[in-house]
């Protein structure tokens, strides 16, 4: 039971930290000032994900030592106990932290595409490049410079 709580604890720990991480990206993603910030926290990011991912295969590890496919699973065999209460309500929330960082992730991908699209498009303008033929028959229309080659 030891091992269950201190594997949910360090868990819950790290992706508290990845939620707050998270929110930061976010922020610094909106206000679309400071490149090197999103940098930073990106990296911190990336970071704490190898820290959890060092923690998911611990909990792989001790979830095939007690045949058991889900922590939940592991957690109804032990007998009942203050410990396996507080173990429930470190995996409710837990289970309850990562849906909120599902949805913060696609949030800040979706702005980072944004982001790369309004790049791409000001770069484009920048050298005059265009990606295809005008609406000119094909034998007379030329093409333009092509900033980034997608056949690569």
């Amino acid at each position: 039971m030891d091992e269950i709580i201190s594997l949910l604890r360090a868990e819950l720990t790290l992706c508290v930290k990845l939620a707050d991480l998270l929110e930061k990206q976010r922020e610094a993603l909106k206000a679309n000032i400071d490149g090197l910030a999103v940098n930073k926290i990106t990296q911190d990011i990336d970071a704490l994900l190898i820290k959890i991912g060092a923690v998911e295969r611990q909990k792989t590890d001790f979830l095939k030592k007690a045949n058991a496919r889900t922590m939940a699973e592991a957690l109804n065999r032990e007998p009942y106990s203050a410990e396996k209460m507080r173990a429930k309500g470190y995996l409710a929330r837990l289970n309850e932290l990562l849906g909120v960082l599902r949805k913060s992730g696609d949030v800040n991908k979706e702005l980072l595409k944004r982001d790369t699209n309004y790049l791409n498009f000001n770069i484009n303008v920048l050298t005059q490049a265009t990606a295809r033929p005008g609406y000119d028959e094909p034998e007379t229309s030329i093409q333009g410079r092509k900033l980034f080659d997608e056949s690569v």
